[in-house]
């Protein structure tokens, strides 16, 4: 659920393989690196999972920092592609100023002038895909450290740890489906998207928030 919109897991699935197919239009191979800027939406659990399938490495972006710390990131990572969303647009204009070696902007939310616009992209996309078997040792993300002694360093995992971590979370918080969970931890953390994950991963409804409002939680 988000922001009014209630999403089933037969919905998520074809939404998934369309932006798979619309990545793999857009020249995104395996194993390219794909960066998202991105306050959370439901979009954000369509990127992850339409990645997984691609077997491209998702980049997420603490949408927190400055534009010149991210464009550091996004150039590190040898990044190709980058999704964000329409309340980051400011910002990643301003990254795409600095990291010139991004080939394709995708904007997620209310119309723009920059970037292809994601929700157009996917409604014109065909839901089948077929994809190539999984390697559970191959990278699935590179997630960057605060860098609070010196420049931000890649973490690299692959679909094995992260899976893992789905689990265990599951596990240890003895996660159900007749729950309703509340997401409010940022996406592009690894503990935001693993708890995510791990309610999803049992069949429990996920309920999303953009960001931590007092009011609107």
């Amino acid at each position: 659920v988000y922001n009014g919109r209630r999403v089933s897991n037969q919905q998520l699935c074809s939404r998934t393989k369309r932006l798979s197919n619309v990545l793999l239009g857009l020249g995104v191979n395996r194993g390219d690196r794909v960066a998202v800027l991105s306050t959370n939406n439901d979009a954000y659990v369509e990127i992850v999972f339409a990645l997984s399938l691609l077997g491209a490495v998702w980049v997420p972006l603490n949408f927190r920092l400055s534009p010149k710390e991210l464009s550091y990131i996004v150039t590190d990572a040898d990044t190709t592609t980058v999704l964000f969303s329409a309340d980051m647009q400011v910002c990643a204009e301003e990254v795409a100023q600095q990291a010139t070696s991004v080939r394709r902007w995708i904007r997620i939310g209310r119309k723009g002038s920059f970037g292809h616009d994601y929700e157009e992209l996917v409604s014109q996309a065909r839901d089948g895909f077929t994809a190539q078997p999984s390697d559970p040792n191959a990278l699935f993300t590179i997630m960057y450290t605060s860098g609070t002694t010196g420049k931000p360093k890649g973490v690299m995992l692959t679909q094995s740890a992260f899976l893992r971590g789905t689990e265990h979370w599951a596990l240890a918080a003895r996660a159900s489906a007749h729950e309703i969970n509340l997401q409010v931890i940022p996406q592009f953390h690894a503990g935001g998207q693993i708890y995510q994950l791990a309610h999803m991963l049992v069949g429990a409804t996920v309920v999303i928030a953009p960001r931590f409002e007092p009011g609107l939680i």
